[in-house]
């Protein structure tokens, strides 16, 4: 399988197991336990805090 840029391969690895009985709150391509996490997550986002990714991926959540 390749990534969605196409230049790297990639790896797929999936889990499964019980329900850990806690919230889960969706936003854009955060999961989190709250609101306020996903607003965090999106502000470390762009601001850099995530590290080096690639131009193409970045455009998807501007």
């Amino acid at each position: 399988m390749d990534t969605t840029d196409g230049d790297t391969p990639a790896r797929i690895l999936t889990f499964s197991g019980p329900p850990i009985g806690e919230p889960v709150v969706l936003g854009g391509p955060f999961v989190m336990n709250t609101k306020v996490e996903i607003t965090n997550a999106f502000e470390d986002f762009h601001a850099g805090k995530f590290g080096d990714i690639p131009r193409r991926s970045r455009l998807q959540y501007l």
